[in-house]
């Protein structure tokens, strides 16, 4: 009788991984550092507070949410990676997130509202105004505050509302006087955020008004962007664009756009790829790589790739893109593979990764597989990052690097030496286990 036995895999170690939600806070960690860097303007300087704030809280909505919930139901498997326990990890993120915190109110309160009054911006109070500023404000908030906004009064037959999250509220008390007694209010009211209209939305939706044939897809999973989203989806619909919204179970992280136009006897297809999302206001803060084309195999996948997409076609065999969650790991880990298959010790394989994220352990452990038979990896991860560079005989070949400056660098690019006819390939995705799993992306190669 056949003897089965399991062994464990030789990159399987919890000291081979960095935890996931530390190296996030040490990512933040090197934002706020930005603010700090006097080489940067100084509104830019403030700029990067207020990311490192927005990040903050989003990673507590989400992140620490999640462990806070497995350590209510009593959930204590480590993770599979680092091996830290959902208690562990809650440790561990509030003794990191304690310290960073207070490095961001020392250099406001200590440094930027000191440099900001030189020159000549002062966070002042209502009472320090003169008459004439307050005639000014007054003026604006009648015109531009007060039509939109909707106090809420908390009293014996108005419970308390319920605040959405990365919402602006404030909690007014107000005191009438009365002949004989004060009687004291208590309302609540919401600060509106007023967001512009994209210009790629009216672009959109005017060449549908011309009698163009649009069709947009419009992912309603966007983390906090889902309001906008339905309001642009709406706006693109009533214009005359057919909208649809991915398929059931994935979220759809790919950010590509095709024009088809009748060129002379012919039709010729222009496609744009971009490794960041097509949102205005991430376009000014991130820098990001695009690749706009007319190649005609590239035009001829995102045929394929659109038609998948909004209709009942199987999966198609593309030849230049390569689809998530379809084969884009297996694509990877071969690329990966075949760089350790022509490296030599006199002519060492090389590869470049460029990411926001390393989290999935399939992709690290090839990388270790990669580092082990002498290929040379250099890593510039702006984000996550759970490998550990260094390890003598597991990634001693793997230097790691993160890049976060004024910029912001968000593209994702990949370059394989293969021995001596190399490849480079732009991507939506970063090497994350969602994006190899539950995310529909695209990845392609650079002529």
């Amino acid at each position: 009788m056949e003897n089965k036995r399991s062994f464990p895999h030789p990159y399987d170690s919890r000291e081979f991984y960095f935890n996931r939600e530390v190296s996030w806070l040490e990512f933040n960690a090197r934002v706020l550092e930005e603010a700090s860097d006097t080489s940067n303007p100084l509104l830019e300087r403030l700029k990067f507070l207020s990311i490192f704030s927005s990040n903050l809280d989003e990673f507590f909505m989400i992140r620490v949410a999640n462990l806070k919930d497995q350590v209510k139901e009593g959930f204590q498997n480590p993770d599979n990676k680092s091996g830290l326990t959902p208690k562990e990890q809650l440790a561990a993120i509030s003794a990191r997130t304690h310290t960073l915190v207070r490095r961001l109110y020392q250099e406001f309160t200590s440094v930027l509202i000191p440099e900001l009054k030189k020159e000549g911006i002062e966070f002042i109070k209502a009472e320090d105004l003169n008459e004439e500023q307050l005639k000014q404000v007054r003026a604006y908030f009648d015109k531009q505050v007060f039509p939109v906004l909707t106090p809420m009064a908390v009293d014996s037959s108005r419970p308390f509302p319920m605040l959405m999250n990365k919402t602006l509220n404030l909690a007014v008390q107000l005191t009438r006087k009365g002949e004989h007694k004060s009687n004291e209010y208590f309302p609540v009211v919401r600060v509106p955020a007023v967001l512009p209209r994209s210009r790629l939305v009216e672009a959109l939706a005017n060449a549908a008004i011309n009698g163009k044939q649009v069709t947009v897809l419009v992912e309603l999973k966007a983390r906090f962007d889902e309001e906008n989203n339905i309001n642009w989806a709406k706006t693109l619909e009533e214009s005359g664009c057919h909208v649809i919204y991915g398929l059931v179970g994935l979220k759809t992280h790919c950010k590509i756009s095709m024009v088809v136009r009748r060129e002379g006897n012919g039709i010729k297809r222009y496609v744009h790829l971009s490794t960041g999302n097509y949102n205005e206001k991430t376009a000014k803060l991130y820098t990001d790589l695009g690749m706009f084309t007319s190649r005609e195999a590239v035009g001829e996948d995102a045929t394929l790739f659109f038609n998948h997409l909004s209709g009942y076609s199987d999966t198609p065999a593309l030849h230049e893109l390569v689809m998530a969650p379809i084969d884009l790991r297996n694509e990877i880990l071969s690329l990966i593979d075949n760089e350790i298959k022509r490296s030599t010790p006199e002519a060492p394989g090389h590869m470049i990764a460029k990411m926001n994220a390393l989290t999935d352990k399939k992709l690290i452990q090839a990388i270790y597989a990669a580092s082990a038979a002498g290929v040379k990896v250099d890593l510039i991860v702006r984000g996550i990052c759970c490998l550990r560079p260094g390890i003598t005989g597991v990634s001693e070949n793997v230097r790691v690097i993160s890049v976060v400056g004024q910029f912001l660098e968000h593209s994702r690019v990949y370059y394989y030496q293969n021995g001596g006819d190399e490849k480079i390939y732009l991507a939506s995705a970063d090497w994350m286990t969602r994006n190899m799993e539950r995310q529909g992306g695209a990845f392609v190669s650079h002529p």
